[in-house]
C-alpha cells in the first residue's frame, strides 16, 4: 500500500461526513476502529471479540457464539461502504473497502496510473505543414480533426457521467436529510404514540410509576409530560379525534377490554363499546401490541379497529359510531386470519389495515370504507408492526420485519416496491406520520429473550442460571431422547431458526435457514435421528421433519389452513398436530405409514403430548386454559382439575410427571403431576418473567435439569424523526 496515510484518514471523514455514516454514531464509530487498527497493523483487536467489547461495549466476559452483534453489523458497514461507493465523486482518490471473511478493511487507490516518458522516435515528429505533401495534409487533418471529436466526446461522456454521479449523490442525500430527535426516553415503556391534528402535542402510552401502563400528553418542542389517565389497568393505544379534542383509547383487563372516550376539556369518560373478546396476537406476543389500535374516521363520527366476531370467526375490523356505539363489521377474514393495524385515509375513503395468515406472517390490504374494493399492496408474508398514511394520503409508511430487524418502509397506496426510509434505528414499531407533514413519531423498542436451566434435586427446583443466550430471542428449548442434544428457537443468524447445543449449552451450530418469519415447538422423535416442528415459508404455518444428522426440512402436513405445534407418538409411527381445517384450531393425529389423519380432541384445543407409556395423550383447552387428558384416540377425554399453566404453553412430560407453570406477574411458580397417583405438589418458584406464546419448557430426560425461556430485557422509547 503506497497510500499516504493522511490522505486515507481524510477519505474516513468524508465517509464520516456522508449521508451514510452522518447520523449513524455507532457505525461511524466501528468505521473508524477498524481503519485506525488496520493502519496501526494491530491484528488483535481486529478480532470479533475484541471489536464486540470495545466497540459495542459488551462485557469482558462476553462470547461472541451467543451474540452475532459484530457479524451483524460488519454486514451493514460493508453494504454502506458499498452504496458510498457507487455514488463517489470521481475526484477521489481513495476507496475504503472490508472484505469478507475479516475486519480488516483495504485501500484501493484511485489516482491515475502515469504513462512512462518515451523516446521520441523520428517517425513521431510533426513535419511543417508546408512540407507535407497535399494528400497527405488532408490525411493528417482528417486524423487530427477525428482525434479533436474523439476527445470532445470523452469530455462530454465524462461530464454526463459526473453529473448523473453528483446528481444521483445529492439526491439520496436529500432523501436522507434527517434528524432523530428523542421524545420520551424516560425510565419504563413508552409507546402508541398519537401526534394531534395540528402536529403540537403527542400522546402516548407510559407507565411512569413503574406499574400502570397510563395515558401521558407532551409537547412535541418537549417539557414535562400531562398525565390524561390514572387507572390501575391499563390504558393503551391512544389516538386524537380529528378536531383535537377528544382521545379515544382502549383500556384493558384481563376479562375485557373497553373502547373509551375521553373529552379533553372537561376530563369526561365514556365507555363507547365493550368489545367482545382479549385477542390473542399473531403480530406479537406482547400483550400491549398495537395490533388493536383505533383510527377514527376524518368526519370524526366513527373509529375502526380490530375485534374478535365470534366464537368460530377470526379477528375482522369493525366501525363503531362515536355517538351510539352502534357496531358495523367491515372485514370478515377466513379461518383464524387477523385484520390488525386498521388506519383510515386521509380523505375517509379507504382504509389501510395488514391481515395477518399466521404468527408473524402479515400484508398490508387496502379496501374501500365500506368494506369494498379488497386490495393487496404487499406480498412479503412478513411481520409488521403498524402502519400510517402520510399526510397527502398517497403512500402508506409502515415497521416491517423484511430485512431481518423492523425498519420504516414506504408503499404506495397501490402497490409495488416498498423502500426504507433511512432512520439508524433497530427494532421500530408503531409509525405515526404527523397530520400537517414534516415528521414521524415511532417507537424504538428492545425485547431480549434467553433460555435458562434450574437444577431439580429432591423433587424440588434449585439454582437457576442464564443458559442459551444471545442480543435477540431465544426459546422452545427440547432435550433429545438421550439428553445429550438440546434443539432450540433463535434469532441470533438475523431471523428464527432452529440451533442445536450440547447438552452443556456449547457446540452451538444452526439446522434451518428458512430465512422467517417464525418457527418452533420442537420435538423429537422416540429414536432421536429426526425433529418435527412448525414454519411459515409460505405463509400458513405448516409441519416439516428434519433428520438431525442434517439435510433438507420435508414438508409433514401443508395445508392452505394453519397446521402447527407437531409432537410424536412414543411408539414413532404417528404425529399429532394441531389444525384449524374446522376454523377453530383442534388436535389430528397422523399414521406416517398409511397417511391416515383424523380429529382426537375436541374442537378448541391445541398442542399435544403423549405420556411414555404411550396410554394417554394431554392437551390444552385454548378457550378455559385447563389442560386435559384422553386416550390417544380421543375418547375418554377428562379436565385435569385445577390445572391450568401460565404461560398456557409451558407445560411438558417427564418419566413420571407432568411438569407446568403458573405465572404471576414476574415471576412463576412450578408444579409437578405425577401421573401414577395423580398428586399434585409445587416443586419451586422462578424468579422472572416467563416468555408468553412459545412452548419454552422442557424437562430432561433424567428429570435433573428444567429449560425455560425468560424475557430478561425489555425497553420502548418514542423517537421522532424530522425531515430537514
Amino acid at each position: 500500500m503506497n497510500l499516504n496515510h493522511d490522505k486515507i484518514r481524510a477519505q474516513l471523514e468524508r465517509l464520516a461526513a456522508g449521508p451514510e455514516f452522518a447520523r449513524t454514531d455507532r457505525m461511524t464509530r466501528f468505521l473508524r476502529f477498524v481503519v485506525e487498527k488496520t493502519l496501526a497493523r494491530d491484528t488483535a483487536a481486529l478480532r470479533e471479540r475484541q471489536i464486540g467489547i470495545e466497540v459495542f461495549d459488551r462485557p469482558d466476559d462476553w462470547d461472541p457464539k451467543l451474540d452475532n452483534i459484530v457479524r451483524s453489523e460488519a454486514r451493514r458497514l460493508r453494504a454502506k461502504l458499498d452504496a458510498y461507493a457507487e455514488t463517489a465523486s470521481p475526484d477521489e482518490t481513495v476507496r475504503i473497502t472490508m472484505p469478507k471473511g475479516g475486519y480488516t478493511v483495504e485501500f484501493l487507490d484511485l489516482r491515475p496510473k502515469r504513462e512512462p516518458d518515451r523516446p521520441v522516435r523520428m517517425e513521431d515528429e510533426v513535419l511543417p505543414q508546408a512540407a507535407v505533401p497535399p494528400m497527405q495534409r488532408r490525411s493528417f487533418l482528417g486524423w487530427r480533426t477525428s482525434l479533436l471529436l474523439g476527445a470532445l466526446m470523452v469530455v462530454l461522456v465524462t461530464s454526463v457521467v459526473v453529473f448523473s454521479l453528483r446528481h444521483r449523490r445529492a439526491v439520496q442525500a436529500k432523501s436522507e436529510n434527517f434528524e432523530i430527535v428523542p421524545f420520551s426516553t424516560e425510565v419504563g415503556q413508552q409507546f402508541s404514540p398519537s401526534i394531534s391534528p395540528d402536529g403540537s402535542k403527542v400522546a402516548f402510552v407510559w407507565n411512569g410509576d413503574g406499574t400502570h401502563f397510563n395515558i401521558y400528553i407532551k409537547s412535541v418542542e418537549g417539557g414535562t409530560p400531562v398525565r390524561l389517565t390514572d387507572g390501575a389497568t391499563p390504558d393503551l393505544h391512544p389516538l386524537w379525534s380529528p378536531d383535537g379534542r377528544r382521545i379515544a383509547f382502549l383500556r384493558k383487563s384481563e376479562a375485557e377490554t373497553d373502547l373509551v372516550v375521553k373529552n379533553l376539556s372537561g376530563g369526561a369518560e365514556r365507555i363507547l363499546r365493550r368489545m367482545r373478546d382479549p385477542l390473542a396476537l399473531w403480530s406479537s406476543v406482547n400483550q400491549f401490541s398495537g395490533c388493536q389500535s383505533p383510527s377514527w374516521t376524518p368526519d370524526g363520527k366513527e373509529i375502526v379497529l380490530t375485534d374478535s366476531l365470534s366464537r368460530d370467526k377470526g379477528y375482522g375490523l369493525v366501525s363503531i359510531s362515536s355517538t351510539t356505539g352502534e357496531e358495523k363489521v367491515i372485514t370478515s377474514p377466513p379461518g383464524e386470519d387477523q385484520d390488525c393495524y386498521s388506519r383510515v385515509s386521509p380523505d375517509g375513503k379507504t382504509i389501510a389495515f395488514v391481515r395477518y395468515l399466521s404468527h408473524w406472517v402479515g400484508d398490508i390490504y387496502t379496501m374501500g370504507r365500506d368494506g369494498g374494493d379488497l386490495k393487496r399492496v404487499t406480498f412479503d408474508s412478513r411481520d409488521v408492526r403498524g402502519l400510517d398514511w402520510t399526510a397527502e394520503g398517497r403512500q402508506i409508511v409502515f415497521a416491517s420485519k423484511l430485512r431481518g430487524a423492523y425498519e420504516l418502509r414506504v408503499i404506495d397506496k397501490s402497490g409495488g416496491e416498498s423502500t426504507p426510509i433511512p432512520s439508524d434505528k433497530a427494532s421500530i414499531a408503531d409509525p405515526n406520520v404527523s397530520p400537517r407533514g414534516g415528521f414521524i413519531a415511532f417507537v424504538e423498542s428492545e425485547e431480549n429473550w434467553n433460555i435458562w436451566r434450574a437444577s431439580i434435586h429432591d423433587g424440588q427446583v434449585g439454582t437457576t442460571e442464564r443458559f442459551l443466550a444471545s442480543s435477540g430471542q431465544n426459546h422452545s428449548p427440547s432435550f433429545s431422547p438421550d439428553g445429550k442434544t438440546i434443539a432450540f428457537v433463535s434469532d441470533r443468524s438475523g431471523n428464527p431458526e432452529i440451533w442445536f447445543s450440547d447438552a452443556d449449552g456449547t457446540n452451538l451450530r444452526q439446522l434451518t435457514h428458512f430465512g422467517g418469519p417464525w418457527l418452533g415447538t420442537i420435538r423429537w422423535s422416540p429414536d432421536g435421528k429426526t425433529i418435527v416442528f412448525d414454519a411459515r415459508p409460505n405463509g400458513h404455518s405448516a409441519v416439516f421433519t428434519m433428520a438431525v444428522a442434517g439435510g433438507e426440512p420435508r414438508p409433514f402436513q401443508r395445508e392452505e389452513f394453519e397446521v402447527r405445534r407437531p409432537s410424536w407418538s412414543r411408539d414413532g409411527k404417528s404425529i399429532y398436530f394441531d389444525s384449524t381445517r374446522d376454523g377453530r384450531p383442534g388436535i389430528w393425529k397422523r399414521n406416517l405409514a398409511t397417511g391416515e389423519t383424523h380429529p382426537i380432541a375436541p374442537a378448541g384445543s391445541l398442542q399435544s403430548l403423549e405420556s411414555l407409556d404411550g396410554s394417554r395423550v394431554f392437551f390444552i383447552d385454548c378457550e378455559t386454559h385447563d389442560l386435559w387428558a384422553s386416550n390417544t384416540d380421543g375418547s375418554n377425554a377428562a379436565r385435569l382439575e385445577g390445572m391450568r399453566p401460565s404461560p398456557d404453553l409451558d407445560w411438558s412430560l417427564g418419566s413420571a410427571d407432568l411438569f407446568y407453570s403458573v405465572s404471576h406477574g414476574s415471576s412463576a411458580d412450578v408444579f409437578a403431576y405425577h401421573l401414577a397417583d395423580h398428586r399434585l405438589r409445587n416443586i419451586g418458584k422462578l424468579d422472572q418473567l416467563l416468555s408468553p406464546g412459545t412452548p419454552s419448557l422442557a424437562v430432561s430426560p433424567d428429570g435433573r435439569w428444567l429449560l425455560y425461556a425468560v424475557v430478561d430485557h425489555t425497553r420502548s422509547d418514542i423517537k421522532i424523526r424530522k425531515e430537514e
